[in-house]
């Protein structure tokens, strides 16, 4: 790819891939800073789950289990819960979803991109090479 890069001699190609360079780097270096008060919640976190790992559940099966999005006949809902959560306190929210918008989400989206246009004729992706630093 870099070969291929030396290559060019259109000024305007190597400007825009020039920009998206700068701009990825710009990202890869942003340092994000995670106020104090953020991480003693996360801290807590941790805390609780070490003096008692019970409290975990796997993954797909809290997924599975825990989330349902249900068209009620009646005022009465029932659902079942993980044997873990007898006897404790559960929270459980209930909404309503917005039939346009979620008709509207499942419509394809037109993407465009009109920014940068590349002639890749010829080109060659080199999975490798792309992934050297």
């Amino acid at each position: 790819m870099i070969e291929q890069f030396k290559q060019v001699n259109d000024m305007g190609l190597i400007n825009a891939i020039k920009s998206m360079l700068d701009y990825a780097l710009q990202k890869e270096s942003n340092v994000y800073s995670i106020p104090e008060q953020q991480q003693d919640i996360v801290m807590e976190r941790f805390e609780k789950i070490r003096r008692n790992p019970k409290r975990l559940l796997d993954w797909g099966d809290a997924k599975n289990t825990l989330h349902a999005i249900v068209k009620p006949n009646n005022n009465t809902l029932r659902f079942p819960i993980p044997d873990n959560y007898i006897g404790r306190q559960v929270e459980v929210i209930a909404f309503l979803i917005d039939e346009e918008k979620e008709t509207a989400s499942n419509r394809k989206k037109e993407v465009s991109s009109n920014a940068v246009k590349l002639d890749t004729i010829g080109f060659k992706f080199n999975r490798d090479e792309a992934n050297e630093r």
